[in-house]
């Protein structure tokens, strides 16, 4: 049980709530309603201890464990996403522009500039079933950090090499990697965006490409 002794948290010029006293006993299921900014949210946070009323007192049992989900969280995981897939996204744009002419100063021939991009569309078509039954099996925060250090360690090793057959192996992992933060991130823009705001989300991660 969870005895709720009076409190009294406020805002400049107003308290929230005063003289509430109340208790949460085990398997109770209990739902606040009222209007915005009542305090609400100021309330949950008070109980599960994040902030401090600024009277009265809170008693919670000795094996109680508090979780509590912000109602923020799901905006603040569709601004990561887009912040990663834009850093991803603008080296990776800059690469498809210099690729064909770096190609060329490497010897590689008309057909081997092309399967520069092709095997790329390639591994991303293979490995989207796969993923995607990966995704629904171990999560999607794993498959998407794999693929962003898939991304980095090209990229990077794009630097050192200077023959055909790296590229396409280098080609080859940004295929994979690229299959791997999409279809994660596209999971996880469907777990956390409201109903209604579904399709805004989508076109904000898709922005950031």
């Amino acid at each position: 049980p969870q005895p709720f002794r009076p409190t009294m948290p406020s805002r400049p010029g107003r308290p929230l709530f005063a003289d509430v006293s109340f208790t949460i006993s085990d398997q109770d299921r209990l739902g606040i309603v009222g209007l915005n900014g009542c305090g609400k949210s100021t309330l949950l946070r008070i109980i599960s201890g994040e902030i401090e009323p600024e009277a009265g007192s809170i008693r919670r049992g000795r094996d109680v464990r508090i979780a509590m989900l912000d109602q923020d969280a799901g905006a603040r995981v569709l601004r990561m996403l887009g912040q990663s897939i834009f850093y991803v996204s603008m080296p990776f744009f800059i690469l498809s522009l210099l690729l064909p002419v770096y190609g060329r100063q490497i010897g590689a021939e008309v057909i081997e500039i092309g399967l520069f991009f092709s095997i790329f569309h390639v591994m991303t078509l293979l490995l989207r079933p796969v993923v995607g039954w990966g995704l629904d099996r171990y999560g999607r925060r794993p498959f998407f950090i794999a693929g962003l250090g898939c991304y980095a360690v090209t990229m990077a090793g794009f630097a050192f090499i200077g023959q055909v057959c790296g590229i396409i192996a280098a080609r080859i992992v940004q295929g994979i990697a690229s299959s791997l933060v999409w279809l994660a991130a596209n999971a996880m823009v469907a777990d956390v965006a409201g109903e209604g705001r579904r399709g805004r989300a989508f076109g904000g991660v898709a922005q950031a490409n």
